[in-house]
């Protein structure tokens, strides 16, 4: 059997990257599987550009994050604890990335006087009964993608409160966040933090022709992916989010190039993250 030639180019630039991106390390499989499904060396020139330029959070992140979060409740908008309720978007019996943020924050505020476990709350339903005290509502998730899921949840809790006595306010933290969703959340009329503000990986890089091929290209390495729906082509509503968080779900709103399953080449392929929609 004859040996597989390795081009030395290439070779030279998967090494290149994977000793500055060290998160790779244990998905060189993955990567090598991704480059090898590609037709041609722009096709490769992309997927390597797009996993230069990856945002791959840690538990360091997530500590730096509740950091900033806390210090923007309780310095910029003043928020305390005898008045604040900080709460995951999360609904009942469900579990996702709002708790483990949730989680680091109360951590976090453990160390500050007059904050306890009352201030937490581990799902949005919540909002229906909190103390009358409670006046100010800050509302946590990990991420924010097209910014269609917090809207929703705002929505849900402004109807739940309208229904009581008090006058409460509400506010929006997350970890990290699409520049495209801002323009809604705008439109809620709230105020809002997030730690990490991201672009999307092609069309708020590459101008001109460069975008023109991009797109050419990760739709071709798209078609790769067997049943994909167009919902998630190119991330979920198009997103081309370029983001995740250790060790959890990746979102939807990510390049399904990184996530998805299912390829038409193979009954299963070595994705960079798991998905349970995979």
């Amino acid at each position: 059997m004859a040996a597989k030639k390795i081009d030395a180019k290439l070779f030279r630039a998967v090494f290149q990257l994977v000793s500055a991106r060290p998160w790779l390390e244990q998905r060189d499989e993955a990567v090598i599987e991704m480059l090898n499904d590609c037709e041609t060396d722009r096709q490769q020139a992309l997927v390597l550009n797009l996993l230069e330029r990856f945002k791959f959070s840690n538990s360091s992140d997530l500590g730096a994050s509740a950091k900033s979060i806390a210090e923007h409740i309780t310095v910029v908008w003043a928020l305390t604890p005898l008045t604040t309720a900080i709460v995951a978007i999360a609904d009942r019996n469900e579990s996702d990335g709002s708790h483990f943020l949730l989680k680091a924050l109360a951590q976090k505020f453990s160390r500050e006087d007059g904050w306890s476990d009352v201030n937490f709350f581990g799902h949005i339903t919540s909002v229906a009964d909190l103390d009358v005290n409670f006046t100010n509502i800050v509302l946590v998730d990990d991420f924010i993608g097209t910014g269609k899921k917090i809207t929703r949840k705002v929505k849900w809790a402004r109807e739940i409160l309208q229904a009581q006595p008090i006058v409460r306010r509400l506010y929006i933290c997350s970890m990290a966040g699409m520049n495209f969703s801002k323009p809604l959340l705008n439109g809620l009329n709230i105020e809002y933090f997030c730690t990490t503000w991201l672009s999307k990986g092609i069309a708020d890089f590459y101008t001109g022709e460069q975008l023109t091929a991009a797109i050419e290209d990760m739709t071709a390495l798209e078609k790769t992916l067997k049943e994909l729906g167009s919902d998630y082509r190119f991330g979920y509503k198009k997103s081309e989010a370029m983001y995740y968080h250790e060790p959890y779900n990746v979102s939807n709103n990510v390049f399904p190039l990184f996530w998805w399953g299912k390829s038409d080449q193979r009954r299963f392929r070595k994705a960079l993250f798991s998905r349970g929609a995979a």
